[in-house]
C-alpha cells in the first residue's frame, strides 16, 4: 500500500508539472444577461519578446455604493498560472480589504492574471528535465523571456490603461514559485514583495535552488519582501527527519525544499523574508492558505488596530486623539509605499456609522469630518455627514449637507431623504 500511495503522488506530481494548460474547457455561454457578476476582464498582448498573442485576466477594484470611487491609484499583483490561481487571489484580496466589513488588513489592489500557452517553456529558470520525460529539456528554461515580457511589455500595458501605482507584487505556485524566485534574482526592484508558494526547488539537481540563495544575499534592500510557503508532501507514517534523510523520488520535493529553506535561513539576508510550513496543506491544497498568509504578512503594517479600542476604551480619560492617530498612521503607509495613500472612504464611514450606534457621536463626527476633508468631490461624504446631522436632531445641518451631496451628483436616496426633510420642516410651520 506505501508503495502504491508513492507511485500515486508522484504521478500527481508529475502530471502536474507536465501540465502545459494550452487549452482550455469551452464551457458554453448560456443566459447571458445584466445579472451576471463580473470580477475583471479578458485581455489579450502582442509581445514581441515571447513572439506569441497572450491573453491576461485583469481585475480592478470596484466601489461600494458610491465610495471607494476617487482613489488615484492601485497596487497590482501579478499572478502565475492565471487560469488556476487568479480567483483565489481576487477573493483573498476582496476579504482582506472589503469595505463593507471596514477591513483594512491589506489595500485594495488591481489582480493581472497570466494565463499559460506553455507552462513549461515559461516558469522554469533553467533547462531541466520534468519528471522524468528526457525530452522536456528541450522546451524548457523561458523564465527570463517571461520575465522581460512581463517588464517590458505587461506592465507597460496595464499601466497605460488603469489607475495604477509602481507598488507591485508577484505570485506564482511550483513552477511558478520557481518563476518568483528567479524574476527576484533577475530584477529585484521590479515588484516590491515576492510570493513563492512551494516552488518546486528540486528544479535541475537543485542547482538552481544554490544560485537563488547566492543571488539573494546580494540584494541590499530592506523594501523588498519574500514569503515562501512549503508545503507537507510526505508519507503520513513519516516526519521530517525521516523526510531529509529518505532518498526516493517521492520525496525529493518536499527534501529538496526543506533543505533550501534550511539553507536560505542559516544565510544572512538583507530583505524581509520568512518560509513558513504548512504541516496540514499538501502541494495542491496550499495555495489558498498561503496566499492569505503571505499578503498579511507583506502587510502587517497596514491595519489600524487602534480604531477598535475607542469604541470600548479602557479608560477613556487617558484615549488619544483618534483623528491624528489615523492620519499619521496613513502617512507612515504612504511613506512605505511611495505614494499618498487615505483610508479608504468606506472604510472610515463605516466606523463612524459604528461610533454613532455605539454612543460616541463626537468621534463619529469628526470620521464624517475627515471624510469630507480627503473626498471633497463625493457625493456619499456629504450625504452620510447628512444622516448624522439628522440622527443628532440637527435637520438645518442635514438639508444643508444633502444640498451640498446633489450639487456633487444626484444620488435618488439623498434627493428623496430632502424633499422628505422640507417637507416636514415646511409642515411644522
Amino acid at each position: 500500500m506505501r508503495k502504491m500511495a508513492k507511485i500515486i503522488l508522484y504521478s500527481l506530481i508529475s502530471g502536474f508539472l507536465l501540465l502545459s494548460c494550452s487549452g482550455q474547457l469551452d464551457i458554453p455561454e448560456k443566459n447571458q444577461s445584466d445579472h451576471l457578476i463580473s470580477i475583471g476582464n479578458k485581455e489579450k498582448i502582442y509581445s514581441k519578446i515571447l513572439q506569441e498573442e497572450r491573453e491576461v485576466f485583469i481585475s480592478v477594484p470596484k466601489g461600494f455604493y458610491g465610495m471607494n470611487e476617487q482613489s488615484p491609484t492601485f497596487p497590482v499583483v501579478y499572478v502565475m498560472d492565471g487560469e488556476s490561481q487568479f480567483l483565489t487571489i481576487v477573493g483573498v484580496l476582496d476579504q482582506l480589504s472589503a469595505p463593507a466589513s471596514a477591513n483594512d488588513v491589506a489595500p485594495q489592489m488591481i489582480v493581472v492574471g497570466i494565463p499559460n500557452t506553455n507552462r513549461n517553456r515559461d516558469l522554469t529558470p533553467t533547462q531541466g528535465i520534468i519528471g522524468r520525460d528526457s525530452a522536456s529539456i528541450k522546451i524548457t528554461g523561458g523564465a527570463g523571456l517571461m520575465a522581460d515580457f512581463i517588464k517590458k511589455e505587461l506592465i507597460p500595458y496595464v499601466d497605460s490603461l488603469y489607475p495604477t501605482s509602481a507598488h507591485r507584487v508577484l505570485v506564482g505556485h511550483s513552477l511558478g514559485g520557481l518563476f518568483v524566485l528567479n524574476t527576484l534574482i533577475k530584477y529585484p526592484a521590479l515588484f516590491q514583495n515576492y510570493l513563492a508558494i512551494d516552488p518546486f526547488m528540486r528544479w535541475d539537481d537543485q542547482k538552481f535552488a544554490d544560485t537563488v540563495i547566492e543571488a539573494v544575499k546580494t540584494i541590499d534592500d530592506t523594501n523588498i519582501s519574500l514569503f515562501i510557503a512549503t508545503a507537507n508532501t510526505r508519507m503520513s507514517w513519516m516526519n521530517l527527519d525521516d523526510v531529509k534523510t529518505d532518498t526516493t523520488d517521492i520525496m525529493y520535493l518536499m527534501r529538496s525544499n526543506l533543505e533550501f529553506r534550511d539553507k536560505m535561513a542559516a544565510s544572512e539576508l538583507k530583505i524581509k523574508y520568512t518560509n513558513q510550513y504548512y504541516e496540514n496543506e499538501d502541494h495542491f491544497q496550499i495555495p489558498l492558505m498561503a496566499t492569505y498568509d503571505g499578503f498579511r504578512y507583506f502587510y502587517d503594517f497596514y491595519p489600524f488596530q487602534q480604531m477598535i479600542e475607542y469604541y470600548y476604551p479602557r479608560d477613556p480619560d487617558e484615549e488619544g486623539d483618534l483623528i491624528q492617530e489615523l492620519e499619521n498612521h496613513y502617512k507612515k503607509i504612504s511613506q512605505a509605499f511611495g505614494y499618498e495613500i487615505l483610508p479608504m472612504e468606506s472604510y472610515v464611514n463605516s466606523w463612524a456609522f459604528g461610533f454613532v450606534q455605539f454612543g460616541r457621536p463626537e468621534l463619529a463626527n469628526r470620521l464624517f469630518d475627515l471624510n469630507i476633508k480627503n473626498y471633497p468631490e463625493s457625493p456619499v461624504v456629504y450625504g452620510s455627514k447628512g444622516y448624522y446631522s439628522l440622527s443628532q436632531g440637527d435637520t438645518i445641518g442635514a438639508i444643508a449637507y444633502f444640498e451640498k451631496s446633489l450639487n456633487k451628483k444626484e444620488l435618488p436616496h439623498i434627493k428623496s431623504a430632502l424633499a422628505n426633510l422640507k417637507k416636514d420642516v415646511k409642515g411644522k410651520h
